[in-house]
């Protein structure tokens, strides 16, 4: 057997120190003429950060709005904030007339596809079709361009 005794864990030499003359750790001087960090401009002369007018993303809000508003209540939705905001946005007043044309185009594809026996299955989708387009119209109207449903009379 061998009677050497383990030695406990031991620790490493610290990187950051530097060895002395006479063999002791030495911490390492830090120079005094490091510059102070960047100041901030005072926010009294700073104008304000160019950003996109509220007016503008306010009105692609509501026209928004107006399109997924039509999930929930048909035609409702658009036609009141139609109504609502149409005067003061430009971009709603079309974007809301479009909402509508195109839910009360969809009643009408409906009442025909009802009334016709090979239309029946037909109705099935038209929801999905709705739905769809809803969606599209409402991420298009977003991104600030103006849209226009396919297939939709123009009644409005």
């Amino acid at each position: 057997m061998n009677d050497s005794k383990k030695q406990p864990y031991s620790e490493a030499p610290d990187p950051f120190q530097a060895d002395g003359p006479d063999g002791s750790h030495v911490s390492p001087e830090l120079p005094n003429d490091i510059p102070p960090p960047p100041q901030m401009p005072s926010s009294e002369n700073t104008p304000p950060p160019a950003s996109v007018s509220t007016e503008k993303s306010d009105e692609v809000l509501w026209a928004t709005l107006c399109h997924l508003s039509a999930l929930l209540s048909s035609f409702l939705g658009p036609l009141i904030i139609w109504i609502l905001v149409r005067d003061k946005y430009p971009l709603v007043d079309r974007q809301g007339r479009e909402a509508l044309n195109f839910q009360i185009t969809l009643y009408l594809y409906a009442l025909v596809l009802a009334v016709s026996v090979i239309g029946i299955p037909f109705l099935i989708f038209l929801p999905f079709y709705g739905f769809i387009m809803v969606i599209i119209a409402a991420m298009r109207v977003n991104s600030g361009e103006t849209y226009r449903f396919p297939l939709t009379l123009r009644i409005l």
